[in-house]
């Protein structure tokens, strides 16, 4: 079986749904993680950003805005 970084570009990935993308960007970034998408918000409602792994697996780190939109609402409501 090869390894994922000889089969090209496939259709399989791993997305896992996180609290505070931008920080976990940020920690994963800063230890050197090879970024293939950076965070943006997508129109189906998420903020995503991607990974590759040493051996080639794409991972991709999701938020829902609406948990963005919440968070940020409840610091304003606090301050």
């Amino acid at each position: 079986m090869k390894p994922a970084s000889e089969t090209g570009n496939h259709s399989w990935f791993l997305r896992v749904m996180v609290e505070e993308l931008d920080d976990l960007h940020r920690e994963i970034a800063s230890r050197g993680a090879e970024v293939i998408i950076p965070p943006g918000d997508r129109t189906y409602g998420h903020r995503e950003f991607v990974i590759r792994t040493p051996d080639g697996h794409r991972i991709m780190f999701a938020e829902p805005l609406a948990w963005i939109t919440e968070r940020a609402a409840g610091r304003r409501a606090a301050g």
